[in-house]
C-alpha cells in the first residue's frame, strides 16, 4: 500500500493499481501538453497545422484506396457463398424468402419453425 495525498487528504492506494494507471496518466499527460502547444500557437501555426493534418488524411485515405485497388474481389456466386457459409442451395433460398425468421444468436443461425418443417435445419 502507498499513500497518496490528494485534495489535502492521504488516500491509501495499492502499489498495483498505481502501477496499472501509469499509461493513462502518461497518455493524459501527452494530451494536455498537446493541447497546450496548440494553444500557444500563432494563427499561421494554426493554419499550418489544419494543412498538415488534411494532408495526412488524404494520404491515409489514399493509401486505403491503394489497398482496396489491389485486393482481388471474392468470387460472388451462389457457389462460393455456399462455400463460405456452409449452407445448401435449399436453405439459401429459404433465408431469401420474406417469411422467413431464421437469426443469428450465440451458438450460430437459430432457425425458425418453416425451415425446421421442411428439413433444412440441422
Amino acid at each position: 500500500m502507498t499513500e497518496v495525498q490528494k485534495h489535502g487528504m492521504v488516500v491509501p492506494v495499492s502499489t498495483s493499481l498505481l502501477a496499472d494507471s501509469a499509461p493513462i496518466a502518461e497518455a493524459f499527460r501527452t494530451m494536455i501538453e498537446g493541447r497546450q502547444r496548440y494553444d500557444a500557437m500563432t494563427p499561421e501555426q494554426v493554419d499550418e497545422y489544419h494543412r498538415a493534418r488534411e494532408r495526412r488524411i488524404a494520404q491515409a485515405k489514399a493509401d486505403r484506396a491503394a489497398v482496396r485497388e489491389a485486393t482481388p474481389a471474392a468470387p460472388f456466386s451462389a457457389d462460393a457463398v455456399e462455400e463460405r457459409l456452409g449452407l445448401g442451395p435449399g436453405m439459401l433460398l429459404h433465408l431469401s424468402q420474406p417469411y422467413c425468421t431464421c437469426s443469428t444468436g450465440y451458438d450460430g443461425i437459430e432457425f425458425c419453425q418453416h425451415a425446421t418443417d421442411l428439413g433444412l435445419a440441422s
